[in-house]
């Protein structure tokens, strides 16, 4: 279920994009920089990367090579995040989580909303009846929760390293 207005992606209620296109789209409409701006920073025009980053245009994706450059230059996750999702995996960008430092309200919420999810689908996880909207919403609110326990398990290693190298008890 992907969000349809940047608006909507950027109040908090990001894009959960559920194929590569959604998370072109994303990135490239839902992002801190608007496309001509990203463009400009990966060196391509507008118009390429509109066609590229467009969940309606199948026939043109941008480079491998391009994926790196236009996650930083967008600052937007989208498209990583889909793919680790993709593959079985969670992206957690880590300076950024230990930058902001720890947020122990997101992690209890995160949390709770996948325990809650657990215990409202568990009929339907015990006897294997789950539906693709049910699947999706636990992978979403699973790998939230995994995402901010991460984050706050590096933010407390780097306190941890932090204290040892400038002398203060951890």
């Amino acid at each position: 279920m992907s969000s349809t207005t940047r608006k909507l992606c950027r109040s908090g209620q990001h894009c959960q994009p559920i194929d590569l296109k959604e998370a072109l789209d994303c990135l490239g409409h839902h992002s801190a920089r608007p496309l001509r701006e990203i463009a400009e920073r990966v060196g391509r025009t507008e118009s390429t990367l509109g066609k590229e980053c467009s969940r309606y245009d199948e026939d043109h994706y941008p480079p491998l090579r391009m994926v790196v450059p236009l996650t930083l230059a967008s600052e937007n996750d989208a498209l990583v995040s889909y793919v680790a999702r993709a593959v079985g995996g969670v992206f957690l960008r880590i300076e950024s989580a230990i930058g902001r430092g720890v947020d122990q309200e997101h992690a209890a919420r995160a949390v709770a909303t996948f325990g809650a999810l657990l215990q409202q689908f568990g009929s339907a996880l015990a006897d294997g009846t789950i539906t693709d909207q049910e699947a999706d919403a636990i992978q979403f609110a699973g790998d939230d929760a995994i995402t901010a326990i991460a984050g706050l398990s590096f933010y407390a290693r780097q306190r941890a390293h932090l204290a040892v190298v400038v002398g203060k008890p951890a």
